[in-house]
């Protein structure tokens, strides 16, 4: 775990907590579409529903993945009133230890599939959204999936490991001693 930290005064803190993720094309690439949604995509997710509107910590907050030819990443940002920063930290990683822990509800897994399939087919209404789509894929993948190909590799029966699964820390407590910032403008890498 690395962890970079820049310490200013201002107002607003802005956050991005990143790990690994998968690759374009690997076996689980739509399931880590479906665990951004659940989490982190939209009015409806976990990380807006908790942070910003039951407890009103964040200014907005959210995930997104990346997919590349050899690797990826999943990362979640969010940006916070200064003085609530550390709190909104904690809720945040304590969504994380959530998504890891418990199993997701069968609904919350149909709803979020839904909402790609819903997407995806919204973005095809667009001419010039559906050649982007078709012109990446074809240069990255060679493949031009139809919209109903995309939609049963959603469909697909998901059991996954998030992709943060072994490099989340224990619980976090932003007032113990250990769990302090770096030095200005360094990185420090942790256990």
């Amino acid at each position: 775990l690395r962890c970079h930290h820049e310490q200013r005064d201002c107002e607003e803190v802005h956050l991005c907590l990143g790990v690994r993720g998968v690759r374009r094309q690997h076996p689980d690439e739509y399931a880590v579409r479906v665990l951004d949604t659940i989490m982190g995509s939209g009015m409806s997710s976990r990380l807006f529903q908790e942070l910003r509107e039951q407890r009103g910590l964040a200014y907005s907050v959210g995930a997104y993945p990346r997919f590349f030819q050899d690797t990826g990443a999943w990362v979640v940002y969010g940006s916070f009133e200064a003085a609530k920063a550390h709190e909104a930290l904690a809720a945040l990683i304590e969504q994380l230890q959530r998504i890891r822990d418990q199993q997701v509800e069968p609904t919350e897994f149909a709803e979020a599939k839904q909402f790609i399939k819903g997407s995806v087919l919204l973005g095809l209404e667009s001419t010039s959204s559906y050649a982007m789509m078709l012109g990446e894929r074809m240069l990255l993948t060679g493949t031009m999936p139809t919209p109903a190909e995309i939609g049963a590799k959603i469909d697909r029966p998901c059991s996954f490991q998030p992709p943060f699964k072994s490099s989340l820390p224990p619980p976090w407590n932003p007032r113990d001693p250990a769990a302090r910032h770096p030095p200005r403008g360094r990185t420090r890498p942790e256990a």
